[in-house]
């Protein structure tokens, strides 16, 4: 990854840190529609590097992604919800609470065997 495709995408994550329930279910909606839309795409791809017969690879891979994401739609609004929680003595008079919110860009590498 270069320089300036990592600062393009912590400039997206700043932006995104104030995106409601609504838009982010929006957007996982998307790639759902792109997923199935893709379908035949994506298995010829896998196809082609690995020789994974398109039934493995529904199996495996577009359904296992296509279940996540239909989890995580389901999910985001409770887990995007505001707590309020008890406030420290030291802060008597204020509200306190936990807003969850993206915090930035995150490189994730995991084997592949």
């Amino acid at each position: 990854m270069t320089l300036k495709t990592f600062n393009a995408l912590k400039e997206k994550a700043i932006l995104n840190r104030s995106e409601t329930v609504a838009v982010r279910i929006e957007r996982l909606a998307k790639l759902q529609r792109w997923i199935k839309d893709n379908e035949s795409l994506i298995e010829d791809a896998i196809y082609q590097d690995f020789k994974k017969p398109k039934f493995e690879t529904q199996i495996t891979e577009i359904l296992m992604v296509m279940s996540e994401i239909k989890y995580f739609i389901q999910k985001l609004p409770r887990w995007m919800k505001e707590r309020r929680v008890s406030t420290p003595i030291g802060l008597a008079g204020h509200m306190s609470r936990i807003r969850y919110e993206n915090k930035g860009v995150v490189l994730i590498i995991s084997p592949w065997n």
